[in-house]
């Protein structure tokens, strides 16, 4: 007996061990710390030089700390801090301004998060156990989602926290052409909540029911797997059988502050415009690679102000002259109206005539208040070509471009002067999701920038060509007619309307086991 006791003893002192791992997972003593660490992982995860296969583990931890909170006030500060991690990527263009607003602005960011933290705390508590993560994870989508919509927040919808950013080069982003961007945030958030599950299925099952326990979520591993595999392999390769299109892009590399002078200084300004007809010289064929179809230049590239009055533009000899060098153009400048109204605006070079062409229509909150605003992405007159610009903040909205999608438009051009963020991540990003634009509505995106990186991608989101930053460049490339409507074009972001769905079940679902219970406990309690 003595013999066999000491055989069971090394079994007995490692199923302690397990049981306290287990009891750590279900009821972990740091949930501060757990967060904590989300918010690390998910700032390594979405960060351009970061590691973006931990998108798919990185709130595991935050989701383990919020199934084991005992009050909503703890749930929505779990929440907060871990979205510290993806508000400190997403709000890194307000460092610029001063680190005082950036704090501010991060801080704002995470609110949403705080609040979903606590929604679903108080949903996920009349949950049975296996359902509480997946309940935090729905939770996590809409604070994504819907503070990302004009239709709620108007000109203050912030469509930055997106989990799914991460994944730009990577064969997830394939899921976007389906239903925009939310539907990589949304299998991000679902495999993070079933690693959970099984997780805790290897971790507190008595051995005989572990592979029970673990099979469902899996299976729907299992499942996110084969979709994003699918998604990779099915992407349309964009055809140049058709007819084909001619685009170039310009980074200037100027610094804002020139600009800024050559707007007092006529003589600076012809210089400028001059040093932009040298830049241009390979897209007009002068290098014997014939003409493009359409140079697009970076948002604010025109050296000066650009008045304007009855639809046409009021300009001087000299700056006509210097336009008259330039191929069909797409230009940034700081427009003005007769009625003194100021806009950043994109004005269309006909080869003929510089005409006012649109106004941006996202304008940044508080930075571009007082300025007029746009309507809707146009379409350039020009033969043959339907390109719709974009300038800075406006290729943050996946719905902004849909509609220009189903308006016919064949390329997207994107103008943009990030200049300000040159030395943090700020360029670099807002390439990915331009890119990721390119996959949700299958055209081409020619992406200007002032200091670049600049690029040009096909409509599956491959670079065809690109720049460095902090040089002047040109970039050149032949695109074909996109990959077609995708289903995201199509039928819009149903994956969104699917997360909304699905988490007012579960919150009906509480509802309902909260209207069945007796003696104040949940069902779900009294059965755990």
């Amino acid at each position: 007996m003595t013999r066999a006791l000491r055989t069971q003893a090394p079994f007995r002192a490692g199923a302690q061990r397990s049981a306290g791992v287990a009891a750590g997972l279900a009821a972990p003593r740091a949930p501060w710390l757990l967060a904590l660490l989300s918010a690390a992982l998910v700032v390594l995860a979405g960060r351009p030089w970061g590691v973006p296969v931990l998108a798919w583990f990185a709130l595991v931890p935050a989701f383990a700390a919020l199934t084991a909170a005992r009050a909503w006030w703890a749930a929505a500060s779990l929440a907060l801090l871990a979205s510290l991690g993806p508000a400190s990527v997403a709000y890194e263009p307000a460092a610029a301004i001063g680190a005082g607003w950036y704090l501010l602005a991060v801080l704002l960011g995470a609110l949403p998060f705080a609040a979903a933290g606590a929604a679903g705390w108080a949903v996920a508590r009349r949950l049975p156990v296996g359902l509480r993560p997946v309940t935090f994870a729905l939770s996590w989508a809409l604070a994504e989602l819907l503070p990302a919509q004009p239709a709620l927040l108007g000109a203050y919808a912030l469509p930055l926290n997106l989990l799914g950013y991460s994944q730009a080069e990577q064969p997830a982003a394939h899921l976007a052409r389906f239903s925009s961007v939310t539907a990589v945030s949304l299998a991000l958030l679902l495999a993070n909540a079933l690693w959970l599950q099984v997780g805790r299925a290897l971790l507190t099952q008595r051995a005989g029911r572990t592979a029970r326990a673990a099979a469902l979520p899996l299976a729907g591993l299992l499942l996110l797997a084969l979709a994003v595999a699918a998604a990779w392999l099915t992407a349309p390769a964009p055809s140049l059988a058709g007819p084909t299109l001619e685009v170039a892009v310009a980074q200037p590399n100027r610094p804002t502050a020139l600009l800024a002078v050559a707007q007092e200084v006529p003589p600076l300004r012809h210089t400028l415009l001059a040093d932009m007809a040298a830049l241009a010289a390979p897209a007009t064929g002068a290098d014997g690679g014939g003409p493009v179809d359409l140079l697009v230049w970076p948002e604010a590239a025109w050296p000066g102000v650009v008045r304007s009055a009855g639809g046409v533009t009021e300009l001087d000899a000299a700056d006509l002259a210097a336009l008259a060098a330039l191929p069909p153009s797409l230009v940034g400048a700081a427009g003005r109206t007769a009625d003194g109204a100021s806009s950043n605006s994109a004005f269309l070079w006909t080869g003929v005539e510089l005409l006012p062409f649109y106004d941006k229509l996202h304008l940044v909150p508080v930075a571009e208040a007082g300025l007029k605003r746009g309507t809707h992405l146009p379409l350039t007159p020009l033969p043959g070509l339907a390109a719709a610009p974009s300038i800075c903040y406006d290729v943050l909205f996946p719905a902004t471009v849909r509609g220009a999608a189903l308006r016919g438009a064949d390329l997207i051009a994107v103008l943009t002067d990030d200049a300000f963020a040159a030395r943090g991540d700020v360029p670099r990003q807002h390439l990915r999701v331009a890119r990721f634009r390119a996959v949700e509505s299958g055209l081409p995106v020619a992406f200007a920038s002032n200091t670049g990186p600049s690029a040009i991608f096909d409509g599956a989101g491959r670079v065809l060509a690109a720049s460095e930053a902090g040089e002047a460049a040109l970039l050149r490339a032949t695109l074909g007619s996109g990959t077609g409507p995708t289903p995201y074009v199509r039928y819009g972001d149903w994956a969104g309307a699917l997360a909304c769905l699905a988490a007012g079940l579960l919150a009906l679902a509480a509802a309902r086991g909260v209207a069945g219970t007796k003696g104040g406990a949940p069902s779900s309690q009294r059965s755990a």
